[in-house]
């Protein structure tokens, strides 16, 4: 009997797995639209695109205040510079749009982070 429910759990591990992909993919798509949108509004909003002394100290008491209400991990300072900067990088929404899965696996895989020869798709002008 063991032998009849081997094909059938092997379906059931490929479906698991391939459900489980599909989850992490939709997860890092959101994450690098949130980061760019935190980017883009940090940049336009407080700084209005040039950084000012008191910007460090807004984007200071910003993280602090990220980090208390969603925990520390990814809202550190430097991590929202970085969002800043990936935002001033990609100006172009579209353009995130159609990097964010390229901006996952290029972070994780190359240690490759924001970089614009490395990212930019094309038809993207930035």
């Amino acid at each position: 009997m063991n032998n009849n429910i081997t094909p059938l759990v092997d379906d059931l591990r490929q479906i698991i797995n391939e459900a489980r992909n599909r989850v992490a993919v939709n997860v890092n798509a959101e994450l690098t639209l949130m980061y760019w949108h935190i980017g883009e509004r940090i940049n336009r909003e407080v700084l209005g695109n040039e950084r000012a002394e008191y910007g460090k100290q807004i984007v200071a008491a910003v993280s602090r205040q990220l980090q208390d209400e969603f925990g520390a991990k990814g809202f550190e300072e430097r991590n929202i510079r970085r969002m800043m900067d990936f935002a001033n990088l990609f100006s172009d929404l579209h353009c995130v749009d159609t990097v964010d899965t390229i901006v996952m696996v290029s972070y994780h895989r190359d240690s490759c982070v924001w970089h614009k020869a490395c990212l930019m798709p094309t038809g993207c002008n930035n």
